[in-house]
Order: structure tokens, then sequence, then C-alpha cells
């Protein structure tokens, strides 16, 4: 009983270091080795919301909007409270010109509870990336 509490002490470590990494790699723009970092945990770990919204993040520094979709989906499935979670999101989908589901996600917000303010300015957003 205690090698398995010890093992999850263990793995509990080995994913936060990889995290570290991973975070560390995309905020110095080395987004080959994020990605490569946090499909590691994620091949663990394939509903683990920080690793999903990050891998979204990086796919959509990296030019690939398309593809970040599911990783920011999947995110906001398992933990929707994240404000960057959604944030995120809504960025992919305007990238992707997806505005109606653009303005269903900020509806969606609304839902959870986020604050107005918040909701408005991304409400905001849409209506003016869509006029471009």
């Amino acid at each position: 009983m205690i090698w398995v509490f010890r093992y999850k002490i263990i793995m509990a470590s080995v994913l936060n270091d990889t995290m570290e990494k991973a975070n560390a790699a995309y905020q110095e723009g080395r987004l080959q080795d994020a990605e490569r970092l946090y499909r590691v945990i994620l091949k663990e770990h394939p509903y683990h919301s920080q690793a999903n919204f990050s891998l979204g993040q990086t796919s959509v520094a990296a030019g690939h909007p398309n593809e970040s979709l599911r990783f920011f989906e999947t995110a906001l499935q398992h933990d929707p409270n994240p404000l960057q979670f959604w944030q995120g999101y809504v960025d992919a989908l305007l990238r992707c010109s997806r505005f109606d589901q653009a303005r269903g996600a900020a509806q969606k917000m609304r839902g959870f509870g986020f604050d107005g303010q918040s909701c408005d300015r991304l409400d905001q957003n849409i209506a003016e990336r869509q006029a471009k």
C-alpha cells in the first residue's frame, strides 16, 4: 500500500516537472519542444485541463488555430472555470472565422457565472474581429 502512495507522489512530481519544462519552452518560443512535452503529459493524462489548454495556446502560436480547438474544448469540458481557457478558445475560434461559435462560447460563459464585463469584452472583441 505504501508503494502505491509513493508511486503517486513520484508521478505527480514528474507531471509537475514536465509541465514546468513545457511552460518554459512555450515562454521561450520553443514551440515544438513545448508541444512535445504537453503531448507527453496528455498521453498519460488525456483530460489534464491545463495541459490541453496550453497545447491549444501552443497550436495557436504555431499558426494552427483549427488544431487548437479540440484542446481548448477538452480543457473546458473538464474545467470550465478559468477565464483564460474561455479567452483562448474564443480567440482560436475568431482566428478560424467561426464567429457564431465564438458568440456561443461567450454566451456559455455567462451560463457558468462569469461577470458581465468579461463577457461584454469578449462580445466586443468578436464584433470587432468580424467587422474586419
